[in-house]
């Protein structure tokens, strides 16, 4: 029998885009999606299609045109900043810079939200901290400085930031942006595990269309102004890929879910 999950976030009626002063220009419309407790979701489609767009309007960086955002039944429109910071967090793509902090000063920032203005770290806090490093893998370079790290250590601390928040839901825009393949696997693999692991929800941006067949438990695929939702299977079954991706480049094998190329061009 399918254990029966309960929703955490819910998208109605949502459109997104950007205000105008004469006109507004509309990305996504209509939206109705939802994501259950402990589930990694991943975001894909076209390059330009506002796959950022609504990353950053779930997460309250941008207005929306219309609809509305539910996490945990409040609707973030009416949320303050600092309580919206404790129910949802987010990794962005820009790469962070910040000379002299340690993988445990970056990720003891996640605790900004709950400690207030002074950032004093009790015990508790502290507890948490270490256990989220542990969680991504970096206990060996918990004193080493950020600057000085890969690039997917570097990610992986900023996943461990967004986990030490302790929200219930992460919101990932291009996570594995930059990162070799080897580093591509690792970090989908982790919050595959993760989401299973702390039941907290995951939504990512991702151009990784294989990686996403193979470690997502549902897939948002941006159509035309919409987003088509299901498991890989579902969608492989329905060639929504091949309707979001009007290219004709390739097609996906309903087998193993693997790409296949269609046509190579001569050189």
């Amino acid at each position: 029998m399918n254990e029966t999950k309960n929703i955490l976030v819910t998208l109605e009626h949502l459109t997104v885009g950007y205000l105008g002063k004469n006109q507004n220009s509309v990305i996504l419309e209509n939206l109705n999606l939802s994501i259950a407790e402990g589930e990694l979701v991943c975001l894909l489609g076209p390059n330009g299609c506002g796959k950022s767009t609504l990353i950053r309007t779930i997460a309250g960086m941008q207005p929306s045109l219309s609809g509305e955002i539910c996490i945990k039944e409040n609707a973030i429109s009416n949320l303050e900043i600092q309580n919206l910071a404790k129910i949802v967090s987010v990794v962005l793509t820009d790469t962070i810079d910040v000379p002299n902090m340690t993988v445990f000063d970056i990720v003891a920032l996640g605790r900004y939200p709950h400690t207030g203005w002074f950032g004093t770290l009790h015990s508790k806090d502290l507890e948490l901290i270490n256990d989220c490093i542990s969680k991504v893998g970096l206990n060996h370079l918990k004193t080493r400085e950020f600057l000085q790290l890969s690039d997917g250590e570097k990610q992986r601390t900023l996943i461990a930031k967004a986990l030490v928040q302790d929200t219930d839901f992460i919101l990932l825009d291009e996570p594995t942006a930059h990162l070799d393949l080897s580093s591509r696997i690792e970090i989908m693999k982790l919050l595959k595990e993760l989401a299973h692991t702390t039941k907290k929800s995951f939504l990512l941006s991702t151009h990784e269309l294989e990686l996403a067949l193979q470690i997502s438990d549902k897939i948002w695929l941006v159509s035309n102004k919409e987003i088509v939702s299901g498991t890989a299977s579902e969608l492989i079954q329905q060639k929504a890929f091949e309707t979001s991706f009007t290219n004709g480049n390739f097609s996906v094998e309903e087998e193993e879910g693997r790409i296949r190329i269609n046509y190579l061009h001569s050189t």
